[in-house]
Protein backbone atom coordinates (compact mmCIF):
# COMPACT_ATOMS: atom_id res chain seq x y z
CA UNK A 1 0.00 0.00 0.00
CA UNK A 2 1.12 3.51 -0.82
CA UNK A 3 -0.42 6.95 -0.94
CA UNK A 4 0.00 8.86 -4.18
CA UNK A 5 -1.13 12.18 -5.69
CA UNK A 6 -3.13 11.34 -8.81
CA UNK A 7 -4.75 13.65 -11.35
CA UNK A 8 -8.54 13.60 -11.31
CA UNK A 9 -8.42 12.90 -15.06
CA UNK A 10 -6.44 9.71 -14.39
CA UNK A 11 -9.10 8.31 -12.05
CA UNK A 12 -11.86 6.08 -13.45
CA UNK A 13 -15.23 6.04 -11.71
CA UNK A 14 -15.86 2.30 -11.37
CA UNK A 15 -18.48 1.02 -13.86
CA UNK A 16 -18.74 -2.14 -11.73
CA UNK A 17 -19.06 -0.49 -8.35
CA UNK A 18 -20.73 -2.80 -5.82
CA UNK A 19 -23.16 0.01 -5.04
CA UNK A 20 -24.96 -0.53 -8.35
CA UNK A 21 -23.43 -3.60 -10.01
CA UNK A 22 -22.13 -3.84 -13.57
CA UNK A 23 -22.76 -0.86 -15.90
CA UNK A 24 -21.34 -0.37 -19.40
CA UNK A 25 -19.18 2.73 -18.91
CA UNK A 26 -17.89 5.31 -16.46
CA UNK A 27 -20.60 7.75 -17.62
CA UNK A 28 -23.39 5.27 -16.92
CA UNK A 29 -21.97 4.75 -13.43
CA UNK A 30 -21.97 8.53 -12.87
CA UNK A 31 -25.55 8.79 -14.16
CA UNK A 32 -26.64 5.99 -11.79
CA UNK A 33 -25.31 7.87 -8.78
CA UNK A 34 -27.32 10.97 -9.66
CA UNK A 35 -30.45 9.06 -10.57
CA UNK A 36 -30.45 7.10 -7.31
CA UNK A 37 -28.77 9.48 -4.85
CA UNK A 38 -29.29 13.03 -6.18
CA UNK A 39 -29.66 14.75 -2.80
CA UNK A 40 -26.62 12.98 -1.35
CA UNK A 41 -24.46 13.74 -4.40
CA UNK A 42 -25.31 17.46 -4.35
CA UNK A 43 -24.68 17.66 -0.60
CA UNK A 44 -21.30 15.92 -0.99
CA UNK A 45 -20.27 18.23 -3.83
CA UNK A 46 -21.17 21.29 -1.76
CA UNK A 47 -19.24 19.99 1.24
CA UNK A 48 -16.16 19.34 -0.90
CA UNK A 49 -16.35 22.86 -2.32
CA UNK A 50 -16.84 24.51 1.06
CA UNK A 51 -13.96 22.54 2.58
CA UNK A 52 -11.73 22.92 -0.47
CA UNK A 53 -10.83 19.24 -0.30
CA UNK A 54 -12.00 15.72 0.38
CA UNK A 55 -11.28 14.16 3.76
CA UNK A 56 -10.83 10.47 2.98
CA UNK A 57 -8.41 9.15 0.39
CA UNK A 58 -10.08 7.08 -2.37
CA UNK A 59 -8.94 3.47 -2.67
CA UNK A 60 -7.66 2.77 -6.20
CA UNK A 61 -5.91 0.07 -8.23
CA UNK A 62 -3.81 0.54 -11.36
CA UNK A 63 -5.64 -0.34 -14.57
CA UNK A 64 -3.53 0.24 -17.66
CA UNK A 65 -2.22 3.78 -17.42
CA UNK A 66 -5.04 5.00 -15.19
CA UNK A 67 -6.41 4.10 -11.81
CA UNK A 68 -9.76 2.39 -11.17
CA UNK A 69 -11.58 3.68 -8.08
CA UNK A 70 -12.54 0.78 -5.82
CA UNK A 71 -13.82 2.89 -2.92
CA UNK A 72 -14.65 6.60 -3.00
CA UNK A 73 -16.53 6.74 -6.31
CA UNK A 74 -18.96 9.40 -5.09
CA UNK A 75 -16.10 11.67 -3.98
CA UNK A 76 -14.22 11.23 -7.23
CA UNK A 77 -17.39 11.78 -9.28
CA UNK A 78 -18.03 15.09 -7.54
CA UNK A 79 -14.45 16.24 -8.11
CA UNK A 80 -14.61 15.31 -11.81
CA UNK A 81 -17.85 17.21 -12.37
CA UNK A 82 -16.70 20.28 -10.40
CA UNK A 83 -13.75 20.54 -12.79
CA UNK A 84 -15.67 19.39 -15.89
CA UNK A 85 -19.38 20.20 -15.47
CA UNK A 86 -20.06 19.24 -19.10
CA UNK A 87 -20.00 15.59 -17.95
CA UNK A 88 -22.76 16.13 -15.39
CA UNK A 89 -26.20 14.66 -16.11
CA UNK A 90 -28.39 17.27 -17.82
CA UNK A 91 -30.59 17.78 -14.76
CA UNK A 92 -27.52 18.76 -12.70
CA UNK A 93 -25.64 20.71 -15.35
CA UNK A 94 -26.44 24.18 -13.99
CA UNK A 95 -25.59 23.06 -10.45
CA UNK A 96 -22.07 21.94 -11.40
CA UNK A 97 -21.48 24.86 -13.77
CA UNK A 98 -22.13 27.19 -10.82
CA UNK A 99 -19.71 25.21 -8.64
CA UNK A 100 -17.13 25.25 -11.40
CA UNK A 101 -17.29 29.05 -11.68
CA UNK A 102 -17.05 29.57 -7.93
CA UNK A 103 -14.58 26.91 -6.82
CA UNK A 104 -12.47 25.69 -9.78
CA UNK A 105 -9.47 27.71 -8.56
CA UNK A 106 -9.64 26.46 -4.98
CA UNK A 107 -10.26 22.74 -5.60
CA UNK A 108 -7.10 20.82 -6.52
CA UNK A 109 -7.02 18.78 -9.73
CA UNK A 110 -5.01 16.07 -7.97
CA UNK A 111 -6.17 13.72 -5.26
CA UNK A 112 -4.23 11.83 -2.61
CA UNK A 113 -5.24 8.19 -3.13
CA UNK A 114 -4.55 4.91 -1.37
CA UNK A 115 -3.07 2.71 -4.06
CA UNK A 116 -3.28 -1.08 -3.82
CA UNK A 117 -1.55 -3.30 -6.36
CA UNK A 118 -3.62 -6.40 -5.62
CA UNK A 119 -7.34 -6.41 -6.53
CA UNK A 120 -7.96 -9.07 -3.88
CA UNK A 121 -6.50 -6.90 -1.13
CA UNK A 122 -8.58 -3.94 -2.33
CA UNK A 123 -11.75 -6.04 -2.22
CA UNK A 124 -10.88 -7.21 1.30
CA UNK A 125 -10.52 -3.58 2.43
CA UNK A 126 -13.89 -2.71 0.87
CA UNK A 127 -15.53 -5.65 2.65
CA UNK A 128 -14.16 -4.55 6.01
CA UNK A 129 -15.41 -1.01 5.44
CA UNK A 130 -18.86 -1.70 4.06
CA UNK A 131 -19.99 -5.27 4.69
CA UNK A 132 -21.05 -5.06 8.33
CA UNK A 133 -19.25 -5.77 11.57
CA UNK A 134 -18.24 -9.35 10.64
CA UNK A 135 -18.01 -10.30 14.31
CA UNK A 136 -15.75 -7.35 15.01
CA UNK A 137 -13.36 -7.61 12.05
CA UNK A 138 -15.31 -5.06 10.01
CA UNK A 139 -15.97 -1.41 10.71
CA UNK A 140 -18.18 -0.93 13.76
CA UNK A 141 -20.95 1.61 13.21
CA UNK A 142 -21.48 4.26 15.85
CA UNK A 143 -24.48 4.01 18.14
CA UNK A 144 -26.31 6.85 19.85
CA UNK A 145 -23.67 7.23 22.57
CA UNK A 146 -20.74 7.49 20.17
CA UNK A 147 -22.57 9.92 17.88
CA UNK A 148 -23.47 12.13 20.83
CA UNK A 149 -19.89 12.08 22.16
CA UNK A 150 -18.60 13.16 18.75
CA UNK A 151 -21.21 15.92 18.45
CA UNK A 152 -20.37 17.20 21.92
CA UNK A 153 -16.65 17.19 21.24
CA UNK A 154 -16.77 18.86 17.84
CA UNK A 155 -19.71 21.26 18.11
CA UNK A 156 -20.70 21.38 21.76
CA UNK A 157 -24.18 20.17 20.80
CA UNK A 158 -25.85 16.79 21.04
CA UNK A 159 -29.21 15.18 20.30
CA UNK A 160 -29.15 13.58 23.75
CA UNK A 161 -28.63 16.50 26.11
CA UNK A 162 -30.83 15.32 28.99
CA UNK A 163 -29.72 11.66 29.01
CA UNK A 164 -26.11 12.86 29.21
CA UNK A 165 -27.01 15.20 32.07
CA UNK A 166 -28.53 12.24 33.93
CA UNK A 167 -25.38 10.19 33.26
CA UNK A 168 -23.22 13.00 34.62
CA UNK A 169 -25.49 13.32 37.67
CA UNK A 170 -25.08 9.62 38.44
CA UNK A 171 -21.34 9.53 37.79
CA UNK A 172 -20.74 12.50 40.11
CA UNK A 173 -22.50 10.52 42.85
CA UNK A 174 -20.35 7.40 42.25
CA UNK A 175 -22.96 5.44 40.27
CA UNK A 176 -20.97 4.86 37.09
CA UNK A 177 -22.36 1.36 36.46
CA UNK A 178 -25.87 2.75 36.62
CA UNK A 179 -24.90 5.62 34.29
CA UNK A 180 -23.60 3.06 31.80
CA UNK A 181 -27.04 1.40 31.82
CA UNK A 182 -28.69 4.52 30.40
CA UNK A 183 -30.02 4.05 26.88
CA UNK A 184 -29.89 7.55 25.55
CA UNK A 185 -32.49 7.35 22.77
CA UNK A 186 -34.99 5.79 25.19
CA UNK A 187 -34.40 8.27 28.01
CA UNK A 188 -34.49 11.17 25.57
CA UNK A 189 -38.11 10.29 24.75
CA UNK A 190 -38.99 10.34 28.44
CA UNK A 191 -37.28 13.65 29.24
CA UNK A 192 -37.48 15.72 26.06
CA UNK A 193 -40.86 17.34 26.92
CA UNK A 194 -40.58 20.13 29.49
CA UNK A 195 -43.96 19.29 31.04
CA UNK A 196 -42.67 15.78 31.80
CA UNK A 197 -39.49 17.11 33.37
CA UNK A 198 -41.61 19.37 35.57
CA UNK A 199 -43.72 16.35 36.52
CA UNK A 200 -40.52 14.47 37.36
CA UNK A 201 -39.34 17.42 39.44
CA UNK A 202 -36.17 18.34 37.56
CA UNK A 203 -34.86 21.32 35.61
CA UNK A 204 -31.58 22.71 34.29
CA UNK A 205 -29.72 24.82 36.82
CA UNK A 206 -27.67 27.94 36.13
CA UNK A 207 -24.51 25.81 36.32
CA UNK A 208 -25.71 23.62 33.46
CA UNK A 209 -26.46 20.68 35.74
CA UNK A 210 -29.69 19.01 36.81
CA UNK A 211 -31.40 20.48 39.85
CA UNK A 212 -34.60 19.63 41.75
CA UNK A 213 -37.44 22.12 41.40
CA UNK A 214 -39.15 21.03 44.63
CA UNK A 215 -37.60 21.75 48.00
CA UNK A 216 -36.37 18.62 49.72
CA UNK A 217 -36.68 16.44 46.59
CA UNK A 218 -33.73 14.22 45.70
CA UNK A 219 -33.81 13.02 42.03
CA UNK A 220 -31.24 10.29 42.68
CA UNK A 221 -33.71 7.45 43.46
CA UNK A 222 -35.69 8.43 40.35
CA UNK A 223 -32.64 8.29 38.10
CA UNK A 224 -31.53 4.99 39.59
CA UNK A 225 -34.96 3.53 38.93
CA UNK A 226 -34.85 4.75 35.32
CA UNK A 227 -31.41 3.20 34.87
CA UNK A 228 -32.55 -0.08 36.45
CA UNK A 229 -35.64 -0.31 34.25
CA UNK A 230 -33.54 0.32 31.14
CA UNK A 231 -30.99 -2.25 32.23
CA UNK A 232 -33.73 -4.82 32.85
CA UNK A 233 -35.53 -3.98 29.57
CA UNK A 234 -38.60 -2.81 31.46
CA UNK A 235 -38.19 0.60 29.82
CA UNK A 236 -37.25 0.24 26.15
CA UNK A 237 -37.49 2.36 23.03
CA UNK A 238 -40.67 0.53 22.06
CA UNK A 239 -42.40 1.59 25.30
CA UNK A 240 -41.54 5.24 24.62
CA UNK A 241 -42.73 5.58 21.02
CA UNK A 242 -46.26 6.57 22.10
CA UNK A 243 -46.76 9.62 24.32
CA UNK A 244 -49.57 7.92 26.25
CA UNK A 245 -47.28 5.01 27.13
CA UNK A 246 -44.61 7.39 28.46
CA UNK A 247 -47.22 9.17 30.56
CA UNK A 248 -48.44 5.83 31.94
CA UNK A 249 -44.86 4.94 32.89
CA UNK A 250 -44.45 8.27 34.69
CA UNK A 251 -47.75 7.60 36.52
CA UNK A 252 -46.25 4.31 37.68
CA UNK A 253 -43.16 6.12 38.97
CA UNK A 254 -45.44 8.51 40.82
CA UNK A 255 -47.39 5.67 42.42
CA UNK A 256 -44.07 4.23 43.59
CA UNK A 257 -43.25 7.45 45.42
CA UNK A 258 -40.42 8.56 43.17
CA UNK A 259 -41.78 11.96 42.13
CA UNK A 260 -41.78 15.20 44.16
CA UNK A 261 -45.48 15.15 45.05
CA UNK A 262 -44.99 11.86 46.90
CA UNK A 263 -41.49 12.38 48.30
CA UNK A 264 -42.41 14.78 51.07
CA UNK A 265 -45.41 12.65 51.97
CA UNK A 266 -43.52 9.41 52.33
CA UNK A 267 -40.45 10.73 54.14
CA UNK A 268 -38.45 8.36 51.93
CA UNK A 269 -34.86 7.75 52.93
CA UNK A 270 -32.26 6.42 50.54
CA UNK A 271 -29.06 4.70 51.56
CA UNK A 272 -26.42 5.81 49.07
CA UNK A 273 -24.00 3.21 50.39
CA UNK A 274 -26.32 0.41 49.26
CA UNK A 275 -26.13 -1.01 45.74
CA UNK A 276 -28.63 1.17 43.91
CA UNK A 277 -30.13 -1.55 41.77
CA UNK A 278 -30.84 -3.70 44.81
CA UNK A 279 -32.24 -0.87 46.95
CA UNK A 280 -35.94 -0.98 47.77
CA UNK A 281 -37.68 1.56 45.55
CA UNK A 282 -40.75 2.15 47.72
CA UNK A 283 -40.83 1.62 51.47
CA UNK A 284 -44.07 2.17 53.35
CA UNK A 285 -43.59 4.96 55.89
CA UNK A 286 -45.84 5.40 58.95
CA UNK A 287 -47.37 8.64 57.64
CA UNK A 288 -47.91 7.36 54.11
CA UNK A 289 -51.26 6.25 52.80
CA UNK A 290 -50.97 2.65 51.82
CA UNK A 291 -51.47 2.13 48.12
CA UNK A 292 -53.55 -0.96 47.49
CA UNK A 293 -53.17 -1.04 43.72
CA UNK A 294 -51.56 0.84 40.89
CA UNK A 295 -53.71 2.71 38.42
CA UNK A 296 -54.50 0.61 35.35
CA UNK A 297 -53.49 2.38 32.14
CA UNK A 298 -56.33 2.84 29.69
CA UNK A 299 -55.90 0.76 26.57
CA UNK A 300 -55.86 2.90 23.46
CA UNK A 301 -58.37 2.20 20.73
CA UNK A 302 -56.43 1.27 17.62
CA UNK A 303 -57.88 2.08 14.21
CA UNK A 304 -54.91 1.37 11.94
CA UNK A 305 -52.24 -1.33 11.95
CA UNK A 306 -49.48 1.21 12.66
CA UNK A 307 -50.86 3.51 15.39
CA UNK A 308 -51.59 6.86 13.78
CA UNK A 309 -50.41 8.90 16.79
CA UNK A 310 -46.79 7.75 16.49
CA UNK A 311 -44.18 10.03 14.92
CA UNK A 312 -41.27 7.94 13.67
CA UNK A 313 -39.56 10.95 12.03
CA UNK A 314 -38.33 8.88 9.10
CA UNK A 315 -36.13 10.60 6.51
CA UNK A 316 -37.37 8.87 3.36
CA UNK A 317 -34.58 8.55 0.81
CA UNK A 318 -34.56 8.41 -2.97
CA UNK A 319 -35.79 4.96 -3.98
CA UNK A 320 -38.05 4.60 -0.93
CA UNK A 321 -41.17 6.22 -2.38
CA UNK A 322 -43.15 2.98 -2.57
CA UNK A 323 -42.02 1.99 0.91
CA UNK A 324 -43.16 5.33 2.34
CA UNK A 325 -46.50 5.03 0.49
CA UNK A 326 -47.14 1.56 1.93
CA UNK A 327 -46.16 2.78 5.41
CA UNK A 328 -48.52 5.77 5.23
CA UNK A 329 -51.40 3.59 4.08
CA UNK A 330 -50.86 1.23 7.03
CA UNK A 331 -50.55 4.13 9.47
CA UNK A 332 -53.20 6.56 8.26
CA UNK A 333 -55.46 5.21 5.51
CA UNK A 334 -56.35 1.52 5.90
CA UNK A 335 -58.77 0.82 8.74
CA UNK A 336 -58.46 -2.37 10.78
CA UNK A 337 -62.22 -2.84 10.95
CA UNK A 338 -62.81 -2.40 7.19
CA UNK A 339 -59.59 -3.20 5.29
CA UNK A 340 -58.11 -6.38 6.80
CA UNK A 341 -57.43 -7.99 3.43
CA UNK A 342 -55.85 -4.83 2.02
CA UNK A 343 -53.73 -4.44 5.16
CA UNK A 344 -52.48 -8.02 4.76
CA UNK A 345 -51.47 -7.40 1.15
CA UNK A 346 -49.81 -4.04 1.85
CA UNK A 347 -47.99 -5.41 4.92
CA UNK A 348 -46.65 -8.36 2.92
CA UNK A 349 -45.53 -5.92 0.19
CA UNK A 350 -43.93 -3.60 2.75
CA UNK A 351 -41.89 -6.44 4.23
CA UNK A 352 -40.63 -7.46 0.80
CA UNK A 353 -39.71 -3.89 -0.20
CA UNK A 354 -37.92 -3.25 3.12
CA UNK A 355 -36.03 -6.51 2.70
CA UNK A 356 -34.86 -5.67 -0.82
CA UNK A 357 -33.94 -2.11 0.14
CA UNK A 358 -31.99 -3.25 3.21
CA UNK A 359 -30.01 -5.83 1.21
CA UNK A 360 -29.24 -3.30 -1.49
CA UNK A 361 -28.09 -0.51 0.82
CA UNK A 362 -26.09 -2.71 3.20
CA UNK A 363 -24.68 -5.16 0.61
CA UNK A 364 -26.30 -8.08 2.42
CA UNK A 365 -26.39 -11.32 0.43
CA UNK A 366 -29.65 -12.69 -0.99
CA UNK A 367 -31.00 -15.73 0.89
CA UNK A 368 -33.54 -16.77 -1.73
CA UNK A 369 -36.90 -16.33 0.01
CA UNK A 370 -38.56 -13.51 1.91
CA UNK A 371 -38.64 -15.32 5.25
CA UNK A 372 -34.97 -16.28 4.94
CA UNK A 373 -34.01 -12.76 3.94
CA UNK A 374 -35.90 -11.27 6.88
CA UNK A 375 -34.21 -13.70 9.28
CA UNK A 376 -30.83 -12.73 7.85
CA UNK A 377 -31.63 -9.04 8.30
CA UNK A 378 -32.74 -9.68 11.89
CA UNK A 379 -29.45 -11.48 12.58
CA UNK A 380 -27.55 -8.58 11.00
CA UNK A 381 -29.36 -6.02 13.18
CA UNK A 382 -28.88 -8.14 16.31
CA UNK A 383 -25.17 -8.56 15.54
CA UNK A 384 -24.79 -4.78 15.37
CA UNK A 385 -26.74 -4.36 18.62
CA UNK A 386 -29.50 -2.44 16.85
CA UNK A 387 -32.27 -4.72 18.12
CA UNK A 388 -32.31 -6.48 21.47
CA UNK A 389 -32.41 -10.21 22.13
CA UNK A 390 -36.15 -10.33 22.81
CA UNK A 391 -37.01 -8.56 19.55
CA UNK A 392 -34.66 -10.87 17.67
CA UNK A 393 -36.35 -13.93 19.21
CA UNK A 394 -39.86 -12.64 18.46
CA UNK A 395 -38.96 -11.89 14.87
CA UNK A 396 -37.37 -15.29 14.26
CA UNK A 397 -40.46 -16.99 15.67
CA UNK A 398 -42.75 -15.13 13.29
CA UNK A 399 -40.48 -15.66 10.30
CA UNK A 400 -39.99 -19.40 10.90
CA UNK A 401 -43.25 -20.77 12.39
CA UNK A 402 -45.29 -21.49 9.26
CA UNK A 403 -48.22 -22.91 11.24
CA UNK A 404 -48.80 -19.74 13.25
CA UNK A 405 -51.48 -17.23 12.31
CA UNK A 406 -48.80 -14.59 12.91
CA UNK A 407 -46.35 -15.64 10.22
CA UNK A 408 -45.04 -14.62 6.82
CA UNK A 409 -46.43 -17.86 5.44
CA UNK A 410 -49.91 -16.93 6.65
CA UNK A 411 -49.69 -13.57 4.90
CA UNK A 412 -48.67 -15.44 1.77
CA UNK A 413 -51.68 -17.77 2.12
CA UNK A 414 -53.98 -14.76 2.34
CA UNK A 415 -52.87 -13.69 -1.16
CA UNK A 416 -53.69 -17.06 -2.71
CA UNK A 417 -56.60 -18.31 -0.61
CA UNK A 418 -60.19 -17.86 -1.73
CA UNK A 419 -61.41 -17.24 1.79
CA UNK A 420 -58.64 -16.75 4.35
CA UNK A 421 -58.37 -13.30 5.91
CA UNK A 422 -56.48 -12.74 9.19
CA UNK A 423 -58.29 -11.33 12.18
CA UNK A 424 -57.66 -7.88 13.59
CA UNK A 425 -55.95 -9.45 16.62
CA UNK A 426 -53.67 -11.54 14.40
CA UNK A 427 -52.60 -8.49 12.41
CA UNK A 428 -52.00 -6.22 15.40
CA UNK A 429 -50.19 -8.96 17.35
CA UNK A 430 -47.93 -9.64 14.41
CA UNK A 431 -47.19 -5.94 13.91
CA UNK A 432 -46.47 -5.34 17.59
CA UNK A 433 -43.87 -8.13 17.50
CA UNK A 434 -42.10 -7.06 14.31
CA UNK A 435 -42.48 -3.27 14.65
CA UNK A 436 -39.09 -2.66 16.39
CA UNK A 437 -37.42 -4.81 13.73
CA UNK A 438 -39.03 -2.96 10.79
CA UNK A 439 -38.36 0.46 12.30
CA UNK A 440 -34.68 -0.27 12.94
CA UNK A 441 -34.26 -1.85 9.49
CA UNK A 442 -35.64 1.33 7.91
CA UNK A 443 -33.48 3.58 10.08
CA UNK A 444 -30.40 1.54 9.13
CA UNK A 445 -31.08 1.94 5.41
CA UNK A 446 -31.69 5.66 5.84
CA UNK A 447 -28.46 6.09 7.80
CA UNK A 448 -26.59 4.00 5.20
CA UNK A 449 -27.71 6.48 2.53
CA UNK A 450 -26.87 9.60 4.56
Amino acid sequence: MEYKEISVNDLIVNPNNDRHGATPTEDTAINWLFENKPREMKELALRICNAGRIFDAPLVVLEGRKYLVKDGNRRVTCLKLIHNPARAPKKFSNFFHDLHKSFRKTISRTVTCQVEKDFTVADEIIGLRHNGTQRGAGQLMWGAREKANHANRTSGKSDYEWPQLVERYLIERKYKNEADSIKRSTLERVLKAKKRRIKLGIDLGSDGKIEAISEGFDPLPLFLRLAKDMRDNKLTLKETLVSADVDNYITELESDGLLPSNTAETGKSFDQNTNAFEAESHQTAPNRKKTTRKPTPQRRKRHTLIPSDLDYSFRWNVGQTKISTAWEQLQFELSLDRHKFSISVVLRTLLEMVSKDYKKRTNLSDRGSLSKDLRKIAEHLAEQGTIDKKTHTDVLRIFTDNSSTMSIENLQRVLHSNSQIPSEDDLTSMWDCIEPFIVEALRTTQNASA
